[in-house]
């Protein structure tokens, strides 16, 4: 009997302690990899988002002086905006850890994106 189950452990098909080692560093190279990809892809994503405020307020600037004919009055890019939502231009500030300037002579915003 004990013949008989030792006969048919062994003609068992399965994987050896090596195999599967080779699987689990091979998934964790891939797993590696994939997680570089995003955190990648998070930056360029913030850097987009920035761009896009700017071109944002440049826009409302640009309205508000084809309304007004002058540019929203503010010293700092801060009231600029303020001015901007409070004149229906811009639904809320962007929100973000982006710090805007705010030229009022020419009504241009930046960033450092």
């Amino acid at each position: 009997m004990l013949k008989a189950l030792w006969a048919r452990l062994r003609d068992q098909k399965g994987f050896t302690l090596v195999e599967t080692l080779v699987v689990v560093t091979i998934i964790g190279v891939l797993a590696s990899v994939a997680v570089a990809g995003v955190g990648t892809t998070t930056g360029d994503s913030k850097t987009s988002a920035c761009r896009s405020n700017v071109a944002t307020l440049q826009a409302a600037s640009d309205a508000y002086y084809a309304k007004n004919g002058a540019y929203a009055a503010g010293t700092t890019a801060t009231a600029a905006i303020d001015n901007l939502v409070t004149a229906k231009l811009l639904r809320t500030a962007p929100t973000g850890d982006t710090t805007f300037t705010y030229s009022a002579t020419t009504g241009a915003f930046s960033a450092s994106c």
